[in-house]
This record gives structure tokens, C-alpha cells and sequence, in this order.
């Protein structure tokens, strides 16, 4: 892992040393960002993405905080990021390498002590104890094409790198430690006006959990005075069982998928896309924290596709910009001690967005956009005879104004506006089965998802010359607020009710080689 992490590096560092040009209109203009993240979805759109060098530093600090938030999320959460990527190419090569570093404090997580949030799947601790959690994350990765023949023919690989621990400091108290790695060869084909790509992805990792208590009382107590220091095996979504000795869980995870991928023009309208699937087998093993031996208690099987498309047009008056994306993910989980399969669940994500941006004016940009996003939830828990299905519609609009003051400085301004419109959300959750989880998890997100809100946001970015020597350096700020509009009223027994509004924030410092 050593070796890896270094070459990791020494790819980015290369890439770094290469990227000459000046790139931060990629970065400050949407259309050319959608284009250049777009690069990084599979090697074939990397070798037709029309930047040759180009790398930016970052430095971001971010937060959210309020009230108006799912169960399973902290009241306030605060961010510091340090991040690198960067494009080149060499001769018969083309390159990417990308690297980050995240350290993320929740003061008052509850009802999860995963590594990595996830609210579909199942097989982890929780405890409704809130306290402050604390996440490292190292994420690191790249991209590398060879040209094969003069013309047609070429391949690649992607490679990604996760790593991240998470704990926190008052009982119980895990101790999380995620690896993961996937590797991505692609064959590409490339003619004058079309690229093809077909690619499969394969990869591993693991997760380690092991809950820790500073004193025996929270540990060994019973009574409701210390209720919310238990420490539960969530199985689903409403069975929650208590642990007092198997307090450590291993998951080891495995991934296997298929790629493909196209880029080309018709009818003046440049096309990308990419779909690809992504079967995800996890094993889950559980014992006594002090032994060697571990039990393996449950299987999860996910299978994961994801697909998006983008259309550009540019004349020397108008650029516009399609964006559409499909998420689909199904998961089932299999609990050995009942020998059955006790959950489902399905969580679609649609959304579609259109930009589009005025280049008839000498230094001002205006541009605007319009968007939306679709999801549908849907989960059965069978050791509980419960279920439920959230659906809702989260449409928006935006405008932005981009102004090249002169050769050294530019600014944008983007303010948009959003709303979250439930559609349909059904709840069946029999008396005789609810659990803590139920009253601690379930109800409330219940009523979060019944809740209509509205907000915005604002974003303003400044790049200039003068600032360092040598350097395009970029300031950037970004503050929304989304607030509830409408609610029903909480006649079910929830043990926490969504606030009212929920405000975040944005702060980074970027450099362009």
C-alpha cells in the first residue's frame, strides 16, 4: 500500500509539472467545469477532453449547520480540505492524477457509527448516545491512455484509492478503519468524428469496526438511564438488536462492473456519455472485540448503474449545455442468524439540467440555468414487517454573471434558487415491531420527507494575476440556506423532529499552474 500511495503521488506531482497553461476558465466557467469533470468518468473521455495541461491547488473549508436535517446527520458539521489534480499530456500519453485529503467533525452525530455515511445500507453499530465523530478521508487516484496505432486504436486505466477512519470521544466509541481500491482498463476506439470506449472495472476493500466503551456503567446498564448508550446491530431499516459482547465487525467488500462510453459530434452538438454497472458483494463478520474468531453473519448485494449524458453547442453568440444523469441502485441483505433474506431496498436518482450562456458581450457573460432532480426511496425491512417509499422533486434555477475585467482578473457571481417538493411517502411500521431505531430514525425521517422547503444560494469566485508572482490564484465563497415551508404534525412517537432551516457555507483557495 506504501508503494501504491507514493506512485499515486509521483503521478500527480508529474502531472503538476507539466500543466503550463493557464487553466482556471476551466474551473471558473460551468460549461467548461461540467466538461472538464465529465473528463474523469472513464479513460476514453480523458483522451477526447480538449485540454491538453491543466492543474489546480485547492484549499476549501466548509460547514453546515441547523436543525432542518435527517436523523442521521449531524447538527453541525464542519469541513477542511486540501486537494490537487491535474491533466497532461506526453507524446503517445495522456494523464490525469488527482489527490485529497478531508478531515470531517460532526458535534452531534446519532444513530450511526459508520465510516462512511450511507442511509441504504445495512449491517452497522448505532447508538442513539449523540456526540462529536470525527472522519479522515485520503482519496487519490488517476488516469493513463496509450495510443496503441497512429490513428484508430488505444488503452488506458483508471485507478481510485480510498482511505478513512472515523472514531469519536464519548461512549460508545468506535474505531473505523475503509480501504478500498478499483482498477478500470478500457480499450478505446477513435476515429475522425466518434470514440468508443468499453472498459470493466474490478476492486476490493474492507471495513473494520470495533465500539469501545470508557466506562462498564454505559456498557453493562440496562436500565433506561443509560438506554441511549447502547450500542445496536442495525440488521435494516427498523430492526435494531443491542450488543454488550459482539462489538467488532469486519466487511470485506468486493466489486466487479462494466463500463462504456462515447464521444462525438452530430448536427454541430458535441455528445458525451458514459453508463456503467457495478455489481458490489459484501461479506460481514462479527465476534467478541478481544477474539480472533469471527462469525459470518449477514450478506449484502448491490447492484449499482450508473449513466450520463452531455450535450454541448457553441456558436460565437450562444453556448448551451444538457446535462442528464440516471442513478439506479438495488440492494438486498441476507442475515444469517434468521437465515433468510430480511432487506430490501431501491433508490432511484433522475435529473436533467439545461445552461446556457451569452457570448455577444466584449467583457460580461450572463448565463442561466434550470434543473431538476427526481428520487424515489424505497426499503422493506422483513424482521419487522415494516416498509417504506419516499419520493420527491427538488427543482431549480440560477442565474450567473461572468466578467472579464481585464487580462489579469475575472469574477463571477451564481445565485440560485431550489425547492424540495414531496410527492409520495408512504410509512408502514406495525406498533408490535417498533424499535428504538424506529422512534430514533424511521419516524423522524418520515416527517423530513413530508416537509416542503425552499432555499438558495450564492456563490462568488475572484481570479487574478496580481496576487502571487507567477500564479493565477482564485478566492472563492458560497453560503446557502434551506428552510422548511411546510410540515405535517408529529403525532408519531419521534424522538427527534426536523428544525425549521439549515444554513451552509463554503470558503477556498485555489492555484493554477
Amino acid at each position: 500500500m506504501k508503494h501504491l500511495f507514493i506512485g499515486l503521488c509521483l503521478l500527480l506531482i508529474s502531472v503538476a509539472a507539466c500543466a503550463q497553461a493557464v487553466t482556471d476558465s476551466l474551473y471558473l466557467y460551468k460549461q467548461n467545469f461540467e466538461n472538464l469533470q465529465f473528463s474523469k468518468k472513464a479513460v476514453s473521455q480523458l483522451l477526447v477532453a480538449p485540454v491538453e495541461r491543466a492543474s489546480q491547488v485547492q484549499l476549501k473549508v466548509s460547514g453546515e449547520s441547523g436543525g432542518y436535517r435527517l436523523s442521521q446527520v449531524a447538527q453541525r458539521t464542519t469541513l477542511a480540505e486540501f486537494s490537487a489534480e491535474g491533466i497532461a499530456s506526453l507524446r503517445k500519453f495522456k494523464v490525469s492524477g488527482y489527490f485529497s485529503y478531508q478531515h470531517r467533525a460532526d458535534d452531534s452525530l446519532a444513530w450511526t457509527q459508520q465510516g462512511l455515511p450511507d442511509e441504504d445500507r445495512p449491517y452497522y453499530f448505532a447508538s442513539a448516545k449523540a456526540g462529536p465523530y470525527q472522519r479522515d478521508q485520503f482519496y487519490m487516484g488517476g488516469q493513463l491512455s496509450f495510443q496503441l496505432s497512429p490513428k484508430h486504436w488505444f488503452i488506458g486505466t483508471g485507478i481510485d484509492y480510498l482511505y478513512n477512519t472515523a472514531t469519536r470521544s464519548v461512549d460508545p466509541r468506535p474505531d473505523v478503519k475503509i480501504f478500498r481500491i478499483m482498477i478500470k482498463p478500457e480499450l478505446i476506439y477513435r476515429s475522425n468524428m466518434h470514440t468508443i470506449g468499453v472498459g470493466v472495472s474490478w476492486g476490493t476493500g474492507y471495513e473494520d469496526n470495533g465500539i469501545a466503551y470508557a466506562s462498564d456503567s454505559y456498557r453493562e446498564n440496562t436500565s433506561d438511564i443509560y438506554k441511549p448508550w447502547i450500542t445496536y446491530f442495525v440488521t435494516g431499516y427498523g430492526s435494531a438488536y443491542p450488543q454488550r459482547l459482539n462489538l467488532t465487525i469486519n466487511r470485506n467488500q468486493r466489486y466487479k462492473g462494466l463500463n462504456v462510453s462515447y464521444s462525438g459530434s452530430i448536427i454541430n452538438w458535441n455528445i458525451k456519455a458514459v453508463a456503467a454497472y457495478l455489481l458490489n458483494e459484501e461479506n460481514n463478520k462479527s465476534g467478541l472485540i478481544t477474539s480472533l474468531n469471527f462469525d459470518n453473519i449477514a450478506n449484502y448485494q448491490a447492484d449499482q448503474l450508473d449513466a450520463a449524458l452531455l450535450l454541448s453547442h457553441q456558436t460565437n453568440k450562444l453556448s448551451q449545455q444538457v446535462k442528464l444523469h440516471i442513478g439506479l441502485d438495488d440492494g438486498s441483505g441476507f442475515y444469517n442468524r434468521i437465515g433468510a433474506t430480511n432487506y430490501y431496498v431501491s433508490h432511484k436518482k433522475y435529473s436533467a439540467e439545461y445552461n446556457v450562456m451569452l457570448n455577444k458581450f466584449k467583457h460580461i457573460v450572463p448565463g442561466f440555468t434550470a434543473g431538476a432532480l427526481y428520487q424515489d426511496i424505497s426499503r422493506r425491512d422483513l424482521s419487522v414487517y415494516a416498509s417504506n417509499r419516499y419520493t420527491w422533486l427538488q427543482p431549480s434555477v440560477g442565474i450567473a454573471l461572468y466578467n472579464h475585467i481585464n487580462n489579469q482578473n475575472d469574477l463571477s457571481v451564481k445565485v440560485s434558487v431550489l425547492a424540495l417538493v414531496p410527492l409520495e411517502n408512504n410509512l408502514i411500521a406495525p406498533e408490535s415491531t417498533v424499535t428504538e431505531f424506529t422512534k430514533g430514525v424511521v419516524y423522524p425521517d418520515y416527517y423530513f420527507y413530508k416537509s416542503f422547503s425552499g432555499g438558495m444560494m450564492a456563490t462568488l469566485n475572484y481570479v487574478s494575476s496580481n496576487l502571487l508572482k507567477g500564479y493565477r490564484t482564485g478566492f472563492g465563497l458560497q453560503t446557502g440556506l434551506n428552510r422548511k415551508l411546510s410540515s405535517p404534525a408529529v403525532l408519531l412517537p419521534a424522538a427527534f423532529a426536523p428544525g425549521t432551516s439549515r444554513l451552509s457555507y463554503a470558503l477556498n483557495l485555489n492555484l493554477y499552474f
